[in-house]
């Protein structure tokens, strides 16, 4: 189902950070949201999981306002991934997987075998498999970060929402972690994520949002919105843009 915002305003510490933006998120979309810091990325983001207040507009799930849908039902349709998440039990990786799933488990009910498969296929997919009984405060930045990506997995969302997934990770997981969004997204999912990394946004984005002062700048493919023009307007900086035949589109700050 589409997820869209229509109108969606937010204003926090007296400060509009999302200003009028509306926009539309397809199934089997990957959309990548840019924007230098404070430009209301992870705002946005927040919004679109309902978990910020709104001043104005309102965010839809399949044609419904999301408000309307209860914590439960909201759990299951939209897996959210905030930036610095943090683990306060010093829990098992399985353990803490295996939390993605609460939203599909009654108050007494023990998890069943649907469960323990989404839990399988979670810790496989961020290549977890090795760590899955060590103790998550045992584990660096990168590992951690993985093991809650695939917490996120385990809950199977029909929406996908990351802020910054690759920070902390290397380069190998850095590619693995954008490979399993797009094969997320080929799975029916709605995929958002906020990064960065302008290159990585480029290869991996089917589409882009560029936000500045909590305002919409451009939206589009990679190669219409990756201009010098309105990069240097939401940076403030030159940059070099070129395509290349066996690179693809190369994003650079002009020195």
């Amino acid at each position: 189902m589409r997820l869209e915002a229509q109108g969606l305003r937010v204003v926090r510490g007296g400060r509009t950070v999302v200003d009028d933006i509306s926009v539309a998120f397809e199934p089997g979309a990957v959309t990548v949201i840019l924007g230098p810091n404070g430009a209301g990325k992870s705002s946005l983001l927040a919004a679109l999981a309902g978990l910020l207040p709104l001043a104005g507009g309102e965010v839809r799930w399949g044609g419904e306002p999301l408000s309307r849908l209860s914590g439960r039902e909201r759990a299951r349709a939209i897996g959210y991934l905030p930036q610095g998440a943090e683990v306060h039990w010093n829990l098992k990786v399985a353990d803490i997987v295996a939390l993605g799933r609460q939203p599909h488990i009654g108050p007494f009910a023990a998890p069943g075998v649907a469960d323990a498969e989404a839990v399988a296929d979670a810790i496989r997919a961020a290549d977890l498999g090795a760590l899955a009984d060590r103790l998550i405060q045992n584990l660096s930045g990168g590992e951690r970060a993985r093991a809650l990506l695939a917490r996120v997995l385990a809950g199977q969302p029909g929406v996908l929402l990351a802020d910054e997934p690759l920070a902390n990770l290397d380069p190998r997981h850095q590619n693995e972690a954008l490979a399993l969004f797009r094969a997320e997204a080929a799975r029916g999912r709605t995929v958002v994520l906020v990064l960065h990394d302008l290159q990585a946004a480029a290869h991996h984005a089917d589409r882009l949002l560029l936000l500045n002062g909590g305002r919409l700048l451009g939206a589009g493919a990679p190669a219409d919105v990756l201009t010098p023009a309105l990069l240097a307007q939401a940076y403030g900086v030159e940059m070099l843009v070129r395509h290349d035949p066996e690179l693809g589109l190369i994003v650079l700050p002009r020195r």
